[in-house]
């Protein structure tokens, strides 16, 4: 809903936000809060296991920083909750989501883990509480 005329940089002087290196990273917009035509926008790299997908309700394939997947020994896991259908057009009817983690390193280099079938998504049937488990190379999601 933003016109095309509203451009948004870093904080210091607005110009564009340059990133370091090739990777993942986070964009955040901040408004200000007594007039939505000026903010800024910061960049943060991401680094670890992140859940990745079609998350929450929309068509776009993301990663989100709160979606960061803690490591704990040879344990890679998290929680998910899903609360309604995924809007993305190319979801089948059976599905809630398509889901897969990643792993980014500190040079940014992205290493994609799916199914135990060909590493494809992994894919969320019904609504629900998801434990989402890297087990080696293979991706798992159990509703609890």
């Amino acid at each position: 809903g933003w016109d095309a005329d509203f451009w948004f940089g870093n904080e210091t002087n607005g110009d564009n936000v340059t990133v370091e290196s090739y990777g993942l990273y986070e964009l955040v917009l901040t408004l200000d809060a007594n007039d939505s035509t000026k903010g800024s926008l910061t960049a943060t790299k991401l680094e670890g296991y992140f859940l990745v997908g079609t998350i929450g309700d929309g068509d776009t394939w993301r990663a989100e920083s709160q979606n960061k997947i803690e490591v704990s020994g040879n344990t890679v896991s998290t929680e998910y909750t899903w609360t309604q259908k995924d809007s993305a057009d190319w979801l089948g009817a059976d599905q809630i989501s398509a889901v897969k983690i990643i792993k980014v390193d500190e040079k940014g280099a992205v290493t994609w883990y799916g199914n135990a079938t060909n590493g494809d998504n992994v894919i969320i049937p019904e609504v629900g509480t998801y434990t989402i488990a890297l087990n080696g190379e293979v991706v798992t999601a159990t509703k609890k």
